[in-house]
Order: structure tokens, then C-alpha cells, then sequence
């Protein structure tokens, strides 16, 4: 299963799905639906927050961030500023 697969199939079972500032997962749902997609959710964990932290910064990133991001020699400089502009609106 990829991780879109895996995460909207949680989501339709009625769980809550989100990326801790530490890059962990976390989740909270029916007390079936966790049984059932505990084994799930850890055994693709990494794909799963990569996905997750990917379309967190997509939707608080800058319009033309996917041109920079390609022609960056890494993720750090937005890694950054995500957690700069995380910081501000906790303020």
C-alpha cells in the first residue's frame, strides 16, 4: 500500500493522523480502527510522515517553493523555514 492509500483508508475508519515537531507520528481514533491499523501505520511510518510533512509545507509554503525546491541541493533551507514559520504563528 503507498502512504496516500494507507492514510486516507485510517482516515475513513475515523482516524485522526498527524506529524509531531520531533518528525514522530501520531494518531487517535476509534479504539477498533487503531487495532486494526496500528500494525499498519508503524510499519510505514517514515513513508507516512514524509507524505504527511510534505503536504504540510505544501499548503504553508510560498507560491513557485516546488521551482526552489528543485533546484535545491536539499530539503534543509525549507525545513527551516517551516519550523521558523511554525514558531511565529504559535506566537
Amino acid at each position: 500500500m503507498t502512504p496516500a492509500a494507507i492514510i486516507a483508508g485510517a482516515r475513513a475508519d475515523g482516524i485522526l493522523l498527524a506529524v509531531t515537531p520531533d518528525g514522530g507520528l501520531t494518531f487517535k481514533g476509534p479504539r477498533a480502527a487503531t487495532d486494526k491499523w496500528v500494525p499498519i501505520l508503524k510499519g510505514a511510518k517514515p513513508a507516512i510522515v514524509a507524505h504527511l510533512s510534505r503536504a504540510q509545507i505544501k499548503a504553508l509554503a510560498p507560491p513557485g517553493y516546488e521551482a526552489w525546491l528543485k533546484c535545491s541541493p536539499g530539503t534543509d533551507l525549507l525545513r527551516r523555514w517551516y519550523k521558523r514559520r511554525q514558531q511565529k504563528r504559535e506566537v
